[in-house]
């Protein structure tokens, strides 16, 4: 096994690793992402559904993949929330 030394190791590249991974390179630090689906895996179809709210919207405009993103989403144009009760 390979010993390397490094700034930081994040461990999940869903959208918070990979967001806080790309956000760390951006500022110069030596980062690693670790995941536990293989490089080469297809990534398959996800159906869940989620929303990115505009905070995040501009943070991903900054990290420079909303461009990527656009054309597979769509606004939300409303919310209810049911507590369950």
């Amino acid at each position: 096994m390979e010993r390397r030394a490094t700034d930081i190791v994040i461990v999940g590249a869903g959208p918070t690793g990979s967001a806080l991974a790309l956000s760390c390179a951006e500022i110069g630090l030596e980062t690693i992402l670790i995941d536990a689906r293989p490089v080469k895996a297809d990534p398959g179809q996800d159906h869940r559904n989620f929303a990115i709210v505009s905070g995040n919207w501009r943070l991903l405009e900054r990290l420079g993949v909303t461009g990527e993103l656009a054309p597979h989403v769509q606004p939300l144009l409303g919310l209810e929330a049911i507590d369950g009760g």
